[in-house]
């Protein structure tokens, strides 16, 4: 973790431990991403600083303003001299001083939430099968392995599922209603052959529900602090008349997956 973070006293409420658990492990995946950069620099005979610089930062200058990213393109270079490990550390910690705060500072926070809200409704179909509602758009997230060769690659057309809420079709009761709506959704995903996956971003996908149903949960990749909200808030309120025991916590909003092949050969019968 960059040195100034560590020294700043988090407020340790639940909602500051998450952010807190959500930042480090965003920071695991951006070191990961340095060391494939590097290594695949070298190999194509190219210098890994050079490789840095290419990287679209675009996205980066609306969350995090242009001043503070123009500051970590020009000092890029004085990483040149640097060996792998060095290279390495040092961009992790640079990167993870700007990523920080998407985390702790509202007004990133609120800028990179609304950038991705925008894009999102940008490429965004609505359609509802039996007593789920879906869009159909682009998965947002990095690259996604599934295991074996298959990669959910970012900006590929995925269905993404939601409950209902004041509009639209009555909630499912149950998995079997859920089950029906999956082979529904079946038949569109067999005549729309650019759809690679099905996913959700619920808590359910915290839950045993979202193996029963054949979903990859990947606990790995981030979830907007603000969405993780709104899917809690819906949640309590939807089951405060239930008599469910465990609470749902903003940790417990996880994104699940199933690639196009599993899930046809699951739901297309």
């Amino acid at each position: 973790m960059p040195e100034h973070i560590s020294q700043e006293p988090i407020d340790q409420n639940e909602e500051q431990r998450e952010l807190q658990r959500q930042y480090e492990e965003r920071m695991i995946r951006v070191r990961i991403n340095i060391e494939q950069l590097y290594d695949k620099a070298l190999a194509e005979g190219k210098n890994p600083v050079d490789a840095l610089l290419d990287e679209d930062f675009s996205e980066g200058r609306q969350i995090f303003g242009a001043d503070v990213v123009d500051g970590f393109v020009t000092t890029a270079r004085e990483l040149e001299v640097l060996s792998r490990e060095e290279f390495i550390e040092q961009t992790t910690e640079r990167i993870g001083n700007i990523v920080q705060l998407v985390y702790f500072d509202q007004e990133v926070r609120a800028r990179s939430a609304a950038l991705q809200a925008e894009r999102a409704s940008q490429h965004k179909e609505q359609i509802s099968f039996g007593h789920l509602n879906a869009s159909i758009r682009d998965f947002e997230w990095s690259d996604l392995s599934l295991g074996g060769n298959t990669t959910l690659r970012s900006g590929e057309k995925i269905i993404e599922i939601s409950w209902p809420g004041t509009e639209g079709p009555t909630p499912p009761a149950g998995i079997r209603e859920v089950e029906d709506a999956f082979r529904q959704m079946a038949g569109y995903v067999v005549e729309h052959p650019e759809i690679k996956a099905v996913i959700a971003v619920s808590w359910m996908m915290s839950r045993g529900i979202a193996k029963r149903l054949g979903f990859q949960v990947h606990p790995e990749v981030s979830i907007q602090p603000d969405q993780q909200k709104s899917v809690v808030d819906w949640a309590t309120k939807a089951r405060q008349d239930k008599p469910y025991v465990k609470g749902v916590e903003p940790k417990d909003v996880q994104l699940g997956v199933i690639a196009r092949e599993e899930f046809l050969q699951r739901y297309n019968v």
